[in-house]
């Protein structure tokens, strides 16, 4: 009957655990995503096709090196 018992008390307590593990991997998980979106909006996207000038490169933070002019 002792036996049983404490089963069941680890069980309970066991699911217990699961329970609040899961809650908080999901808390981070949200927070984390929160923090993406956020960071998405801060970052401005450009997209240039084409001929681009070098003053457009440079505001783009592109690494401008030499050229080969033929």
């Amino acid at each position: 009957m002792l036996h049983e018992e404490v089963n069941r008390e680890s069980m309970q307590l066991g699911a217990q655990i699961a329970k609040v593990t899961v809650e908080e991997i999901r808390k981070a998980l949200e927070k984390l995503i929160a923090e993406l979106k956020a960071d998405l909006k801060k970052t401005p996207v450009t997209v240039t096709h084409g001929k681009q000038s070098l003053k457009e490169l440079a505001a783009q933070n592109a690494g401008l090196s030499s050229l080969t002019v033929k």
